[in-house]
């Protein structure tokens, strides 16, 4: 007797465990799944190009729209300095038809400054003027226009983040969960955001976004290999501003004359040039200067530390009897610059950095950036308005932004900013000095390379490109234009004919690579229609004729179409 009691105790027990145990894991799943948000778009990223993005789409296209970032509800500014050529933003503010946009900066100045002497037998000291004005970008009025206007629509702002890492195309190891009809992601403060767009825009080293396998790229095993823009920046008060001018912004300062021994060797092989902002006058009569010694590109021992621009910064400016009084503000400016695109088929929209929008070649980003958010927003707008799938949205975002012309014009720049990180400070001058000759429309449009800024069209097909090459390459100091040469076949060996080759060439030549991204609707499988009618028919018309061992009562079976077994109901 006490055995049985025994028994049905722990029987008690185990029930009352399991009931207990499920209980929690069902209100543990109703926790996780209750939803906080839930919009049509998500964006991952408070910089510029993530408030560029949710603005548009919530104010212009009526999305409804969720800015995930720690700092989105905290006023600041942007990192880092954001300098532009004056005719690339204006073009800005009229093709987003955004006035505000002309007002947002700080300075300019009517011309530009570059000092490219000391080789090919031009003077350390000469002085190319470019007549072409350029802006300092006021970072705290741009993020406040963005982000009032985002709010004044209605957006939603979420001061948090998504701790989630990609383990393989659209598929992350916690928090993020992708659905046939969008997207769900559990942020660090717990709050769960429901989406039927997912846009990344925090940056090239993004966790979320999956690369371009460069086997679909260029049929090539070899991968396109990051380099990196490493600056060092401030913001100094100064008894005088040496050789640069007060009513001119210094682009390229590459003089070496301030350094000598192995400093000038170092400097010679792994070059860095001086950028420098004047911000006019202090009420004392010093000058207020944005001074910043930058790396072009540079991977691997070619790299430079930010410590090192740092000294070559102070040096030069002490050979010039360039006293620093003061310093406001430092800057350390890291940009990544090359490497593959995004996979074009995944879920998430890359956006900015995160698409490897910068410029491969020169650094710039922001311009690019402007000038592709309005047909971003549009495709998107487009998609969620008509009530398309998530994938065909994506796919059709990438379209408008990495469509095949694009890429091949990509794949130009970063054969340009390849050959620019191996070469000396000689060849860089020979480089530059033959660059700037050629007419501005040219070479401003080869700065820019993006469809709607100013002179891109003087590159946005491979005859235009190869035109431009051949000009540029006639103007060239013979020792630019063998290492020219050497490093075309180079780098063509290495990754293939669908970089260089194929930016300069029609597409009957090589052949035309990748394609657009087709968006295929998941199949919906019928099979053979009339043998599974036959089937159920059957099943319909079946009497037993016996009676079966168990509980089940096959004639309810067969007589409810709800209960008739798969493949067949």
């Amino acid at each position: 007797m006490l055995f049985f009691i025994l028994i049905f105790m722990q029987f008690l027990y185990i029930e009352c465990f399991y009931s207990s145990k499920m209980s929690k894991i069902l209100s543990l799943k109703v926790v996780r799944m209750a939803v906080d948000h839930e919009v049509d778009v998500a964006v991952i990223g408070g910089g510029i190009a993530g408030s560029t993005i949710s603005f548009l789409l919530q104010e212009r296209h009526n999305c409804k729209v969720a800015l995930i970032d720690p700092s989105v509800n905290i006023e600041g500014h942007w990192y880092p300095n954001y300098g532009e050529w004056r005719d690339e933003w204006h073009a800005l503010s009229d093709l987003l038809q955004l006035p505000e946009l002309k007002e947002c900066t700080t300075t300019e100045w009517e011309i530009t400054d570059c000092f490219f002497g000391g080789s090919n037998d031009i003077p350390m000291d000469e002085r190319t003027t470019l007549p072409r004005p350029y802006v300092r970008v006021d970072r705290i009025k741009m993020q406040s226009l963005l982000r009032s206007k985002f709010f004044k629509a209605n957006g939603i702002s979420i001061p948090s983040k998504l701790s989630s890492t990609r383990i393989n195309t659209n598929i992350f190891d916690k928090n993020l969960a992708h659905t046939e009809n969008g997207s769900i992601l559990t942020l660090d403060n717990g709050d769960v955001v429901k989406c039927k767009v997912l846009i990344d825009t925090s940056g090239l080293e993004s966790k979320l976004v999956c690369k371009e396998d460069p086997m679909y790229a260029r049929a090539n095993r070899k991968s396109i290999p990051v380099g990196f823009q490493i600056a060092y920046g401030f913001i100094a008060h100064v008894d005088s501003l040496g050789p640069y001018d007060k009513d001119a912004m210094t682009l390229f300062d590459y003089k070496t004359n301030h350094l000598e021994g192995e400093q000038l060797i170092d400097a010679t092989n792994r070059p860095t040039f001086m950028y420098a902002m004047p911000l006019g006058k202090l009420p004392d009569g010093k000058y207020r200067v944005f001074f910043e010694e930058t790396s072009l590109v540079g991977k691997d021992k070619r790299r430079l530390s930010f410590e090192e621009c740092k000294d070559r910064a102070y040096k030069r400016l002490k050979f010039h009897n360039i006293n620093i009084l003061g310093v406001e503000e430092e800057e350390y400016c890291y940009i990544p610059m090359g490497g593959e695109l995004p996979d074009l088929t995944q879920r998430i929209i890359a956006f900015g950095g995160a698409a490897n929008m910068v410029h491969p070649s020169t650094g710039y980003h922001a311009c690019r950036m402007l000038a592709a958010a309005s047909d971003l927003a549009k495709s998107i707008g487009n998609g969620i308005k008509e009530n398309s799938k998530p994938d065909l949205i994506s796919i059709n975002a990438y379209k408008s932004l990495w469509h095949e012309e694009n890429r091949w014009q990509r794949s130009f720049q970063v054969f340009g900013g390849d050959y620019l990180m191996q070469q000396n400070v000689n060849k860089l001058r020979g480089f530059f000095t033959a660059f700037f000759a050629l007419e501005q429309p040219v070479w401003s449009g080869f700065l820019a390379g993006w469809p709607n800024l100013p002179g891109n069209e003087y590159h946005d097909s491979w005859y235009k490109r190869l035109k431009f090459a051949l000009n540029l390459f006639l103007k060239m100091p013979n020792d630019v234009r063998i290492s020219m040469v050497l490093y075309s076949i180079l780098h063509t060996i290495e990754y293939g004919p669908f970089t260089l080759v194929r930016s300069l060439v029609p597409s009957f030549v090589v052949g035309d690579g990748p394609g657009n991204p087709i968006y295929d609707a998941p199949p919906v499988i019928i099979g053979d229609e009339s043998a599974k009618q036959e089937a159920r028919s059957m099943m319909k018309q079946f009497k037993p004729s016996a009676t079966p061992k168990g509980r089940i009562d096959l004639n309810k079976v067969t007589e409810n179409s709800e209960t008739i077994p798969a493949p067949f109901n």
